[in-house]
């Protein structure tokens, strides 16, 4: 069983103007989309992550007031439940799908050297 609402295409392509098939199942044109999300994932069309970073962004400012709220109590929280819990909390979410963005930033440096020695 497909769900209709929930399919949509995209097309990874750095040209300006990308050729975008029109596709259908059983019918019914499918969407086509410039962002995705796939389990926890952001792609573009362009993949440049941005989108990515930022929704990763998003989710732990939401999760820091929890944090702020603990410390901040009257009586407070011990120091080590503080840790135990950002260590729980906070730092699986950047390290979840976080080798595409090192490879990113690894190439965008081959690419910022590449234009020094060039200039």
């Amino acid at each position: 069983v497909v769900n209709l609402n929930k399919c949509a295409t995209q097309t990874f392509s750095l040209m300006h103007q990308p050729i975008i098939p029109n596709l259908s199942f059983s019918g019914t044109m499918l969407e086509n989309v410039d962002s995705f999300t796939y389990l926890g994932t952001v792609f573009d069309s362009k993949l440049s992550w941005r989108n990515h970073v930022a929704f990763v962004a998003e989710r732990v400012i939401r999760r820091l007031p929890i944090l702020k709220r603990l410390a901040g109590t009257l009586l407070g929280c011990a120091r080590s439940t503080l840790a135990l819990t950002y260590q729980k909390y906070i730092p699986p979410i950047f390290t979840y799908c976080s080798e595409p963005l090192i490879s990113i930033s690894a190439l965008n440096h081959y690419h910022a050297v590449l234009a020094t020695l060039t200039a």
